[in-house]
């Protein structure tokens, strides 16, 4: 399977603070998602994770702008921060 886009729509609020971050990627042969499905797709997911997609903008960027940005999670067994970075993920070509 070959990539064919990959994009990110960022959910952030007034103050420009990043709620959340829902990654599609369309392969070769499939309809491509469009920004409209994408932004509703992620406000649905804020919202099945509580948060109010109402008071949140959108940005729809290319995966590729969020390449070398690390995430924040807890290791609960370790009571311990870890980073990662975003997984690259772009177009074939």
């Amino acid at each position: 399977m070959r990539v064919a886009q990959a994009r990110a729509c960022i959910l952030y609020d007034v103050n420009g603070k990043v709620h959340h971050i829902h990654h599609v990627v369309d392969t070769e042969g499939a309809d491509l998602t469009s920004d409209s499905s994408l932004i509703e797709r992620a406000k649905s997911v804020a919202k099945e994770l509580g948060d109010d997609p109402r008071r949140l903008h959108p940005l729809v960027v290319e995966s590729s702008d969020l390449e070398g940005v690390k995430v924040l999670r807890v290791d609960k067994e370790a009571k311990a921060v870890v980073t990662e970075k975003f997984p690259r993920i772009s177009p074939s070509e």
